[in-house]
């Protein structure tokens, strides 16, 4: 389903306009994965991506920086 609210047609156009090579959904996990790696709260991580359970948080974006 698409997003619709003003914030994210603001938000989509911005990163359309400063990363033209990128897409929303790219530069959320870019996002979301930069925060793990610095050690970022994974339960305030999970909050601000609005995932329903930790779960999903861990699975999508810790897989990187398995040792």
């Amino acid at each position: 389903m698409v997003n619709s609210s003003p914030n994210y047609t603001h938000f989509s156009i911005i990163v359309k306009a400063l990363f033209p090579n990128i897409t929303s959904h790219g530069l959320r996990h870019s996002y979301a994965s930069y925060f793990v790696d610095k050690g970022f709260d994974i339960y305030v991580l999970r909050d601000l991506l609005r995932h329903s359970s930790i779960t999903e948080t861990v699975d999508t974006y810790t897989h990187f920086y398995k040792d």
